[in-house]
């Protein structure tokens, strides 16, 4: 799958690339094209190949068959110390023997830079990554984090035209994490740089992203920008992957004036914007985020702005800090996931408004519900 049709300039291509290990294919035909200075992630769980692409893209795995680009030059069978890449690995590989100048000079150095030019380069990176004082320091005396700066100032200081990051983040601990994946958005915009980025980690992909590949046993199942993959999931894959979602299988009906008939098989009738090609009669699924559900109580205070109302039995209320979680069944065969944000200074958030046993109303617009066919 192709990504995108956009005009700009492709700083790296990717052209059926195929990499096989015994009887296992761990990539296959994979195609994707990536812009200049665009910040790319491949997003899937363990074993679906994206940190083999990666590395194929690094050259440090050479692929059966397919091609690589980097800007306009083949790069398939270079090694990588050829490519102009700069990459910064998971477990960061900074050299325990030498400072952090020397680990930062390190690729000048091979590139035979002359020693004033490598310093003032060296002091420029160090400086971008907010470590301006800590050049002389070893790696055993730098926290995590600061290590994952001194990785990302050798990789940018060489000034490649492609960089490449094999989940750097994720030997850090939440809040640090946090920080510092806008620390790389914020360090990549700066420079300009074509970035592409391997996490198994969803919320990361859709905080920093310009554009998500979704990949899936080898192959790519979407790619699209974070908005466009969380809202419209091409897959069942995706829906399921990304997020929370309620899925329901039915069976596409007709058209009406505001959008398709959808019955779900449990015999709840939906309003769907549009069925995403599928025929009256297709079987097919629903998917309707969990944010997109409003819940009031039963027979009061619901709105009724919305052609999809049902009422149930709230099984279950979970407060999760920012939100809460409540799991409403409709009927034998249905329950659906409604995720309502908590209000500053209600310590029990939305949960204090409905427990276990309590009779909602729900509610969401037609535009919420994404018909996916299957594969």
């Amino acid at each position: 799958m192709a990504a995108g049709a956009d005009q700009s300039p492709s700083a790296l291509t990717l052209r059926d690339v195929v990499k096989t290990y015994d009887d296992v294919v761990a990539v296959d035909a994979v195609s994707l094209d990536v812009r200049a200075g665009e910040f790319v992630t491949l997003l899937g769980p363990s074993g679906c190949g994206k940190t083999t692409t990666l590395r194929m893209i690094a050259g440090f795995v050479e692929p059966d068959s397919g091609e690589i680009l980097i800007g306009s030059s083949d790069v398939t069978r270079l090694p990588p110390n050829k490519r102009d890449i700069g990459m910064v690995f998971q477990s960061y590989g900074l050299f325990p023997h030498m400072t952090v100048e020397d680990n930062v000079a390190y690729g000048l150095r091979m590139r035979r830079v002359p020693p004033a030019e490598r310093r003032r380069r060296v002091a420029d990176a160090l400086g971008l990554v907010q470590l301006p004082g800590l050049a002389r320091r070893y790696p055993r005396q730098l926290s995590g984090g600061q290590q994952q700066r001194v990785a990302l100032a050798r990789a940018i200081v060489i000034r490649p035209s492609l960089l490449l990051l094999d989940e750097p983040l994720s030997n850090l601990d939440a809040k640090l994490r946090e920080e510092m994946r806008w620390e790389l958005r914020r360090l990549q915009r700066q420079l300009d740089i074509t970035t592409v980025f391997v996490t198994h980690d969803q919320e990361e992909a859709l905080a920093i992203s310009d554009r998500i590949v979704v990949m899936n046993a080898g192959r790519i199942e979407q790619v699209g920008s974070p908005s466009a993959i969380y809202r419209q999931p091409g897959t069942l894959f995706v829906a399921r992957f990304i997020g929370e979602s309620n899925l329901w299988e039915g069976t596409v009906g007709r058209r009406a004036p505001d959008g398709v008939r959808f019955v779900t098989a449990s015999g709840l009738d939906l309003l769907v914007e549009d069925a995403a090609g599928a025929a009256e009669g297709e079987r097919a699924v629903a998917s309707v985020r969990p944010e997109a559900v409003a819940i009031a109580p039963a027979g009061a205070g619901a709105t009724a702005r919305f052609p999809n109302r049902v009422e149930g039995t709230v099984e279950d209320a979970s407060y999760v800090g920012a939100s809460t979680a409540f799991r409403v069944r409709i009927g034998p065969e249905l329950t659906v996931l409604v995720r309502r944000p908590n209000m500053e200074g209600d310590a029990e958030g939305a949960r204090g408004a409905f427990g276990a046993g309590d009779r909602v109303t729900l509610e969401w617009p037609a535009s919420a519900s994404r018909v996916i066919r299957p594969a």
